[in-house]
């Protein structure tokens, strides 16, 4: 890769993507999971926020919503459900718990489609919902 000359919008999205592939050998290294975020530019100077979050032992990203999802899923009513389960919703959509925040009333419950996209939706989709037989 050529040196950059300036900080702009493509040579971001180089920089992101070599980062990631810089993160892959630090996250085997130290078991943790790495990945930049946003990152605020001018034409001389960048800043990257890193996020890193511990693996469990069962492999999944322990998050701060990871966690609290075994609180308020017991509050909820769907305590029967964990971080990391496969769920259908209406539609026969299948998602993946992610973790629950509760600083968003309104759509606190955050999951994820087979191709990694999140999504959020609300305590009583997660009630509809049923559980995806393993």
């Amino acid at each position: 890769m050529s040196k950059l000359k300036e900080f702009n919008k493509p040579a971001l999205n180089k920089l992101r993507s070599e980062m990631q592939i810089q993160f892959a050998e630090l996250e085997k290294k130290f078991g943790i999971k790495l990945q930049v975020g946003s990152m605020r530019y001018s034409s001389n100077e960048v800043n990257v926020k890193v996020k890193a979050n511990i693996i469990s032992n069962d492999g999944t990203v322990v998050t701060p919503e990871a966690e609290a999802w075994d609180l308020y899923a017991q509050m909820g009513g769907f305590d029967h459900l964990k971080v990391g389960d496969k769920i259908y919703l209406s539609g026969g959509v299948l998602m993946t718990i992610k973790g629950y925040n509760a600083r968003a009333s309104k759509l606190p419950i955050q999951i994820e489609n087979a191709q990694g996209q999140s999504f959020k939706c609300s305590e009583f989709t997660i009630k509809q919902a049923k559980k995806a037989m393993s």
